[in-house]
């Protein structure tokens, strides 16, 4: 099947497949973020805005 016989990478093959194996895996990463993020409740969002204001403001 393989007529060449294996032989080591030189530096430069080497460079090139560190970068590869680090392109995935920060694809990976990103692809994880882009799960992460979702969409928030109409509740989530009152609750921060409640949060935001400060009780010496707040109307009695």
């Amino acid at each position: 099947r393989d007529p060449e016989p294996r032989r080591a990478p030189d530096a430069k093959e080497k460079a090139s497949n560190e970068k590869k194996k680090i392109m995935i895996r920060w694809r990976e990463g990103k692809q994880e973020k882009r799960k992460v993020r979702r969409k928030r409740s109409h509740r989530e969002r009152e609750k921060k805005k409640k949060r935001r204001t400060p009780r010496s403001r707040k109307p009695e």
